[in-house]
This record gives structure tokens, sequence and C-alpha cells, in this order.
């Protein structure tokens, strides 16, 4: 998938998977199929048992819609965190005896 097409498909919301990242070039058809039934085995499990079963993560492809997404979901959280230091250096100038109410 380009850039471009990913860049449009961006704003779509992605579900968040494990860790593990499958090489796009190992991400065949059969082994996205076997992910897909593994993962659909492991709801069913876990949906019959009392207890929570902690299984591992399992790998799937990063593609360039979700390294997008992430790339995107980092600069709004580098915004926010600029936002707050800001609001702080603010309080911190207008309040220089007291402590920020966060800290």
């Amino acid at each position: 998938m380009d850039e471009d097409l990913a860049e449009a498909l961006a704003d779509e919301d992605l579900s968040t998977r494990g860790d593990p990242e499958l090489p796009i070039s190992e991400a065949t058809h059969d082994v996205l199929l076997l992910t897909q039934i593994v993962s659909l085995l492991r709801t069913m499990v876990q949906q019959r048992e009392k207890k929570r079963i902690p299984f591992p993560p399992l790998a799937f492809p990063k593609t360039a819609r979700h390294k997008i997404a992430e790339r995107r979901r980092n600069a709004r959280r580098a915004r926010l965190l600029a936002t707050v230091a800001e609001a702080q250096a603010r309080y911190a100038a207008l309040h220089p005896e007291e402590t920020p109410p966060t800290q």
C-alpha cells in the first residue's frame, strides 16, 4: 500500500493489536488466514473459561496505514504535551510561590 492511499485511509479507526510485528513480505494469504483462525480460537477459549488465560500477542504486519496512524497519534500527543507544558509555565509565572496542583 503506498503512502498516499495510507494517508487517505489513516483517519479510519484501526484496532490495536499486540506488540509483535510480522514483516510485510512474510504476510502471505495463508499466514494471515491462519493468524485470524488462531485469534478466533483464542476468543472462543476465553469465552468458555472462568479465569482469563493470558495468551501472548500474535504477530500482524504493520502496514503504511498503521505507520501513518501511529505518526499522527504521536504528533497529537506531542502537541498535547506542549500545551500542558505551556500552561504549567504560565501558572508558574503567575504564581511563583505556589507549586502547580499537578505536582
